[in-house]
């Protein structure tokens, strides 16, 4: 049987937010700017096949035929598989995001859905094609689970959420949100987000591929996420260095608690190197400064952070406080201190300031606990987590006036490790939902007045 590729394109009933051929006046087209206009069209990879007979003077052709693996493997057909991702991306979407399936000039940006099958996998396939530079996005899942209602949920709702994702970053480059932006739609784990210090990515850890935490990167300049796995292991905090040429992070890689350092380029799987060889358990890594990092270090009874250095792997001990834990270590810009969060005789956590002199006092310590503290590279801005009431919140703090206010309070979930933009005006923070997996969102500085 030869087989061969045929597109076949289907277009779903189509709906616009203004008529191709109205006359937009003023009014109706500044309210039209509060929204993104997405215009997507779908195709199905088919199979083509020839249909022969062997007669006495040999093998004739009778026909060609077209056929559909969906119908074929399942029963349903292909144009269902469109119908459930257009069902699920239309019920994912934001409010600003208005869809149609008709090329129109008034669509801000313009997708293809591709689906096509093997003989293991459906793989979805997300075209961008404009107006910016076009990339394609890939999803998959294996046909034993998409026998599955979940395993085909799932996979809808991948493809629906490579839009969204794209169209968000857009948002966000261009700061054209009010309140809280949601980040991530797929239908995976996206946590511990962190901001480069030149500003153009985002770092956040995720499980989209394969399952296994790995780091991933959002290029907000290109409007695409990049992964870099690493085989065999989870990470954990990834940290962008100060020249942004290297991404810290935190793994398990040999088995145990680990903290590596990698280039951040292409070519970062052979050049990736285990920093805390020398240490037991190392977590909650941050940079100091280009060559060396801050790390808390589990010795069994407690935890102290230490200051290890990238090249010769030699550490000092900077709280050297038995029977205490402390982690989550940062430098405050511009100083030689730093923060970090300690567990206190009371049961509770609070963030400390420790100098390199040995002296450490408090910093930020509520009656509830603090966590994740990071401060704005001008250092007039703390950001950081706390259970104030039955959920923890992020918290950003003028660190000037030393007034502080809650930034995700419109969530009704416990959100954690924020991390603030180069300029002070942007909080990115993971949202851990009770009844999925965790996403990034964006909030914006409330102390910043001008976007």
């Amino acid at each position: 049987m030869l087989r061969f590729s045929a597109i076949l394109i289907f277009l779903l009933c189509p709906f616009t937010l203004l008529a191709y051929h109205m006359p937009v006046s003023v009014e109706a087209a500044r309210k039209a700017s509060t929204f993104t206009r997405v215009q997507v069209s779908f195709e199905i990879v088919m199979e083509e096949a020839t249909v022969s007979t062997i007669t006495a003077t040999g093998v004739e052709k009778i026909a060609t035929v077209v056929r559909d693996p969906f119908e074929e493997k399942m029963g349903m057909s292909a144009t269902e598989v469109i119908q459930g991702i257009w069902k699920n991306l239309k019920e994912m979407k934001p409010d600003y995001v208005k869809i149609s399936s008709v090329t129109s000039f008034l669509s801000d940006h313009r997708f293809r859905i591709s689906i096509r099958t093997s003989e293991t996998w459906v793989i979805g396939e997300v075209l961008y094609t404009g107006p910016a530079t076009p990339f394609t996005s890939t999803t998959g899942v294996s046909w034993r689970k998409f026998y599955g209602t979940r395993g085909r949920r799932h996979f809808y709702q991948s493809v629906a959420g490579m839009i969204l994702e794209r169209v968000a970053i857009d948002r966000l480059v261009k700061r054209n949100f009010k309140g809280l932006l949601r980040l991530t739609f797929l239908p995976f784990l996206d946590e511990y987000p962190s901001f480069s210090n030149g500003g153009d990515y985002i770092a956040f850890i995720s499980d989209r591929i394969g399952g296994n935490r790995n780091v991933h990167v959002i290029s907000l300049k290109e409007g695409r996420i990049m992964n870099f796995p690493v085989y065999g292991s989870s990470e954990y905090f990834p940290r962008f260095s100060l020249d942004d040429s290297k991404i810290l992070f935190q793994g398990t890689m040999y088995g145990e608690w680990d903290v590596f350092v990698m280039p951040f380029s292409r070519e970062y799987a052979s050049s990736i190197r285990l920093i805390t060889s020398k240490l037991p358990n190392a977590y909650t890594p941050s940079w100091y400064d280009n060559k060396r990092i801050l790390v808390a270090v589990d010795e069994g009874k407690g935890s102290d952070v230490y200051i290890v250095d990238t090249l010769t792997r030699v550490s000092t001990n900077l709280t050297n406080t038995p029977d205490i834990y402390e982690m989550y270590p940062y430098r405050i810009p511009n100083t030689p201190s730093i923060i970090y969060v300690r567990l206190k005789t009371d049961g509770t956590y609070g963030i400390f300031k420790h100098t390199l002199e040995g002296s450490s006092t408090v910093f930020q310590d509520e009656v509830y606990n603090e966590f994740d503290p990071m401060i704005s590279h001008d250092g007039h801005y703390l950001v950081f987590s706390s259970n104030d009431d039955t959920m923890y919140r992020i918290w950003v703090k003028d660190l000037l006036t030393g007034e502080a206010t809650c930034v995700s309070a419109a969530l009704p979930y416990d959100c954690y490790y924020p991390s603030i933009s180069p300029d002070g005006a942007l909080i990115i923070f993971a949202a851990y939902y009770p009844d999925g997996e965790p996403d990034l969102w964006v909030a914006k500085n409330p102390f910043i007045e001008e976007w």
